[in-house]
């Protein structure tokens, strides 16, 4: 499962981290944080209401939260720089 090449709701994903960093000047400059996800953690966030095509995840108590926590520590990440 890819979400690297979107589609994306909120615009770009570098246009985002900017913005982010405009609104918390305090906290640096804007990065991307890319997080290889397991497919199986990923699917128990996805529902009718939330469905993968809208390019987002977004994990809740109950929808795969408390499986990313715990695979958290041994993910692969990687930030990446926004010019």
């Amino acid at each position: 499962m890819n979400l690297e090449i979107g589609p994306f709701l909120f615009g770009s994903v570098e246009e985002y981290a900017r913005g982010k960093s405009r609104e918390f000047p305090d906290e640096g400059d804007p990065v991307i944080l890319v997080v290889d996800v397991p497919t199986e953690i990923v699917e128990k966030a996805i529902d009718e209401y939330l469905p993968l095509s809208q390019g987002l995840v977004q994990f809740d108590h109950g929808l795969g939260l408390e499986e990313l926590l715990k695979a958290w520590p041994s993910l692969a990440k990687e930030i990446r720089n926004v010019p």
